[in-house]
């Protein structure tokens, strides 16, 4: 699957989300591919692109890159699923904005399941 496209029709899913000043940059090779399940993966980036624009201002930037990287050796702490590769060529995403990041407060707490800050 072509990584740029599905990222590409993915921010054409949320556009109509984000304020019209807001940026989505993308850096990625027209040739890169990633085998993977377009549509949990397309999940994914809707999820992080979703909430990479609530935290953005009129004047928000998303930068989305991928490459391709060696891997030697496995940062410490890593788990991959199973079947999945700890050495070699592999595809690394990117995803960043110029928003005002996380509270201190709050950071601890993210993966806790059903935690939100919404109302």
């Amino acid at each position: 699957m072509a990584l740029r496209n599905l990222i590409e029709q993915t921010v054409g899913f949320v556009r109509g989300e984000r304020s019209a000043k807001s940026v989505v940059r993308l850096d990625i090779p027209a040739e890169l591919t990633v085998p993977a399940d377009a549509q949990r993966l397309q999940q994914v980036f809707v999820n992080l692109i979703r909430n990479a624009m609530e935290g953005l201002g009129p004047q928000g930037r998303i930068d989305i890159s991928a490459r391709i990287v060696h891997v030697r050796e496995p940062p410490p702490g890593t788990a991959l699923g199973e079947g999945c590769e700890t050495r070699g060529d592999m595809v690394e995403i990117r995803v960043a904005d110029n928003g005002p990041g996380i509270a201190a407060d709050i950071l601890p707490r993210i993966f806790d399941p059903f935690f939100t800050t919404k109302d």
